[in-house]
């Protein structure tokens, strides 16, 4: 038997949604109300106030729980399953008048497409309905239906789940029949079936009813609360003398052992244990598991778990020890994990054990069994396992590592016992260490590391030596260590190894013997220290040239023509002046096939603005124009891509004004990215004539926001990808502008844009056709600017003309039958506010006199009862109310659902930005009366808001009055 809370709140997490081939129901609600309430009507929420909310009966709700909208949603479910399509023995029950009476539970029921299954419930007033069938469902597709006695929808359950379950509460005030449909989903054949069908009510368990009747998880003699009651004689020991130890707080204390002690799944047992330091804590369990598994646990003060035993073996031992270095309280704690069940157990606390080293135990607990670890080095038994420590130890870690090693033989390094040597490696100087050893003995492993543990150089292979390095290229000193160690995967615990540590000068490069002397991963000529060595000079020419060192921005030099001389590891750099207005051209030269050679062009701040990275050619251009301003410096980089190590090259840079785009060399003469007749430049030319219209009476001036035009309309406007168009609109406190650009699209696609005051963009119209058009609502308490921009749009539009107007005035009223949302609030016709207090169509009551309590700012405070009450889709109603601690709030709701479905929600928070997914209680059913119960647990009084709201998935019913009634109890 599973609880009722599991049972309401599984549903909603498993359950997919189909289409029902049941009737649709009276509401058709998808009920997605703003705070993600999805009254099913999608209301597939179960309350946190544990009112099973049957969801707004829905012809298009997800299905799969108490809370569920009607008949379903969604795909189709399984297959037919091939199953023989043979009545069961409760047939023929196929209508509500022709039910199975009397049924909790049965097994091996058959459903049938097109002969639905139909059970009687018998439902005393209060009582809360489950009804849960289990199948297969891809052997074919099994759906459940809840409906009163006048087929009225109660619940649904449609998902493609294993499984469908509904629940409904009785709140009629009087004993009722309900009826519960088991039917197959369209054109699935058949499947068989269990069926449970559970009625109780929620208070103190009653042990006998098979209902979860406290929501604590626990059915009738599963329920802790039963235990000892005559129905439960046989199910659970009674308690044992040491109750009530059900919690950490609780634990028993003193304890050492006991037997027969009972543990029952809703009440586990907790007992404490005193642990000093480097002490080994042992909790020991036995029991037997096929009356129940017993888990054991050893938690700490926290009630973090140290370890466990979740195992069906009948004995269990768990264990930890304490290395905090301080006395610490731990407990050990006792769970069933079924059914209730008699354990004996014994804790102690005492030293760590020694290791033995011949009984396959790891007595020690440190991960290490006999020979393999790390004690028995000594052992007689382990002689042949690996050799006795050498002479460096204790050097474990840094803080113990050895000194004064320098050449040494036979050390051993073990799995748990690493080695450490310090290395002090001068400045200007190298330090190296070397391992060498048999690896099929045991792979060995070396890391140099700096004085915080950082891994400076590392060397893990599978050959028979390992090797790091370091150089010292600091003003100081340095300390380094050597750590050496097992790796982790080693089919060997341990093994012997030779060391050598060096330390000493880092030698000069050898620019003829091809090794990497100075360790720079250079040798000989591609080391840039050879570039002036006579046996490099055939390479890299004379040596450096006159202009360095010129390696980085801050040290370029004067540009020149050169030639010069640069290295793989030596970039140049040259700096030039360009006054404002002026383009500067560098071209360089170089034999691209002994090494190619990169440019690239920098502004005074260092911004990349151009470069050559071609690959194949011997000459290479970069350039920019100075638009900044004033004159400024531009900075080359010349850096060696591939080929020999060295090269040579030239430079040759030109300063001067950029030339007028000239309009029909099919060049981008000015550099501005435009050529030619798609060069504004270009407007007035003889070979550009009807390319573009010729500049409006503006003349450009408003291609910029800070001298946008004040224009209220013009005609024979003209705007080019170089020169938008910007206008200036002020919009009036409450009123509505409206701006229209006028275009013939094939003469080039134009975009409409609107800006606040600030420059952010608020809309954009970009469509394909002629004309743009925009509205500009200013809600705001006084006049506002807003800018207008009007581009071309697409890489196909240079230019076009246009004609441009704006008119503003007051927001228009709604017209309450037209279709359309005349006063742009996005409600429509009866679905605004305005109109559904005032057209007599809209069928709506007049607004009640607590209005205007439409914000939690504007709360109706303590209102307890009233009548005739009215909501409206676009006005929830809000009222405040303060809860003594302790104390309960119940709300009731009374409507008439099928004139429109309310909601109500219980927030703590009374500010203006409430967050809609944070409630206290909510309750959104699809009956006539909804209600909600919430107790204030705390200490202090709390604040709370009622919003009563008009549910989002109505769209029919737009508003609709109602009855309130509060009382606050203690």
């Amino acid at each position: 038997m599973r609880a009722l809370a599991l049972l309401l709140l599984l549903p909603l997490a498993t359950f997919g949604c189909k289409k029902s081939d049941q009737p649709s129901e009276a509401e058709a609600d998808a009920d997605t109300d703003a705070d993600a309430d999805s009254d099913t009507d999608a209301d597939t929420d179960t309350d946190s106030d544990a009112d099973t909310d049957s969801g707004d009966s829905g012809g298009g709700g997800s299905g799969g729980s108490g809370g569920s909208g009607g008949g379903g949603s969604g795909g189709s479910g399984g297959g037919t399953g091939g199953l023989n399509c043979v009545d069961d023995n409760l047939e023929d029950n196929d209508s509500p008048a022709n039910p199975t009476t009397g049924v909790t539970n049965a097994s091996g029921l058959e459903s049938i497409d097109n002969d639905d299954d139909w059970f009687e419930i018998d439902v005393p007033a209060g009582a809360i309905v489950e009804v849960e069938i289990f199948f297969i469902d891809a052997q074919g597709d099994i759906d459940l239906r809840l409906e009163d006695a006048g087929g009225g929808f109660l619940a649904s359950s449609t998902s493609v789940s294993d499984g469908e379950f509904v629940t409904f509460t009785n709140n009629t005030g009087a004993a009722t029949t309900w009826y519960a449909n088991v039917y197959m989903f369209t054109n699935n054949g058949c499947n068989t079936y269990d069926i449970e069908i559970r009625v109780g009510t929620l208070g103190p368990e009653i042990c006998d009813d098979l209902f979860d009747n406290d929501e604590d998880g626990g059915a009738d003699c599963d329920d802790y609360e039963c235990l000892g009651e005559p129905a439960c004689l046989q199910a659970c020991p009674n308690e044992d003398s040491y109750e009530t130890n059900d919690d950490l707080g609780d634990a028993t204390t003193g304890f050492t052992s006991d037997t027969d002690l009972m543990v029952h799944p809703q009440n586990e047992d907790w007992f404490e244990i005193v642990v000093d330091h480097d002490e080994l804590a042992t909790v020991t369990l036995s029991h037997d598991p096929t009356l129940g598994r017993v888990d054991a646990f050893l938690v700490d003060a926290t009630g973090a778990t140290l370890d466990s035993d979740t195992s069906s073996d009948p004995d269990k031992i768990v264990q930890a020890v304490n290395t905090s270095g301080a006395t610490q309280t731990w407990y050990a704690r006792v769970h069933a994990a079924g059914s209730c069940n008699n354990y004996d157990l014994a804790l102690s606390a005492g030293p760590i054990p020694d290791e033995d080293c011949g009984d396959t135990f790891d007595n020690d607990l440190d991960g290490f069994v006999d020979c393999d670890d790390y004690d028995c080095l000594t052992d007689p038994g382990c002689t042949n396992s690996c050799p006795p420590e050498d002479a460096f130890e204790d050097n474990d870690n840094i803080a113990q590592a050895a000194t004064g090693a320098s050449n040494e033989t036979g050390l051993m390094v073990h799995r748990q016992d690493e080695d450490f040597f310090e290395l002090v490696v001068g400045a200007g100087e190298i330090g190296r260490v070397d391992l060498t050893f048999v690896h099929a003995d045991g792979d060995i492993d070396l890391q140099l590391l700096d004085v915080d543990g950082n891994v400076v150089d590392a060397s893990g292979s599978t050959s028979n030596a390992e090797s790091v390095l370091v150089v010292n290229d600091g003003p100081n000193t340095e300390t380094f260590y050597a750590r050496v160690f097992v790796w982790s995967g080693s089919a060997s615990d341990c093994n012997t190894y030779a060391m050598n540590l060096y330390t000493g000068p880092i030698p000069d490069e050898d620019c003829a013997d091809g090794i990497d002397n100075d360790l720079d991963a250079l040798s000989d000529c591609n080391d840039y220290d050879c570039i002036d060595d006579a046996a490099c000079i055939a390479i890299c020419g004379a040596g450096e040239d006159a202009s360095e060192d010129n390696d980085d921005l801050a040290t370029a030099a004067p540009i020149g023509a050169g030639p010069y001389t640069i290295h793989a590891l030596d970039d140049d750099w040259f700096v030039v002046d360009v006054p404002d207005g002026e383009q500067v051209i560098i071209d360089m030269t170089h034999d691209h096939l002994v090494a190619v050679l990169d440019i690239r062009l920098y502004d005074a701040a260092g911004v990349q603005v151009d470069s050559d990275l071609s690959s194949a050619s011997d000459t290479k251009q970069v350039s920019t124009v100075n638009s900044t301003g004033t004159a400024t410096q531009y900075f080359l980089e010349v850096t060696h891509w591939n080929g020999q190590p060295c090269n040579t090259y030239t430079l040759a840079t030109s300063v001067a004004p950029v030339p007028d785009e000239a309009c029909d060399d099919t060049t981008d003469n000015d550099l501005d990215t435009y050529a030619d007749c798609d060069d504004y430049d270009c407007l007035g030319d003889a070979a550009c004539v009807g390319v573009c219209p010729d500049e409006d009476v503006y003349g450009g001036i408003n291609a910029d926001p800070a001298i946008a035009l004040p224009l209220a309309s013009a005609t024979g406007l003209s705007t080019h990808v170089q020169r938008p168009d910007w206008f200036r609109i002020t919009v009036g406190s409450d009123e509505l502008a409206t701006v229209d650009v006028t275009f013939t699209h094939a003469d080039g696609n134009l975009k409409l844009e609107i800006y606040d005051e600030d420059l952010v963009l608020l809309q954009t119209v970009d469509t394909a056709t002629d004309d743009e058009s925009a509205l500009v609502l200013n809600e705001t308490p006084a006049s506002a600017d807003y800018f207008v921009k009007v581009s071309t749009s697409g890489a196909a539009t240079i230019c076009n003309s246009f004609d441009f107007a704006y008119t503003s005035g007051p927001l228009p009223d709604e017209v309450c039958d037209d279709t359309v949302d005349n006063d742009l609030d996005t409600f429509t016709d009866c679905a605004d506010y305005e109109c559904g207090t005032t057209f007599a169509a809209c069928n709506c009551p007049t607004e009640d006199l607590y209005e205007p309590n439409d914000t939690p700012p504007t709360a109706t405070p303590g209102l307890f009862a009233e009548t005739g009450l009215a909501v409206f889709r676009q006005r929830s109603d809000f009222f405040a109310y303060t809860v003594p601690a302790g104390s309960t709030i119940d709300i009731t709701v009374t409507l008439v659902n099928a004139d429109g479905d309310i909601d109500f929600y219980l927030r703590d928070d009374l500010g203006t930005g409430i967050d809609f997914g944070d409630y206290l209680i909510r309750a959104f059913t699809s009956g006539n009366i909804e209600t909600g119960t919430w107790t204030n647990t705390g200490t202090d009084p709390v604040d709370v808001v009622l919003e009563t709201r008009l549910w989002a998935g109505n769209l029919t019913s737009h508003c609709n009055d109602y009855d309130l009634a509060v009382t606050i109890t203690p």
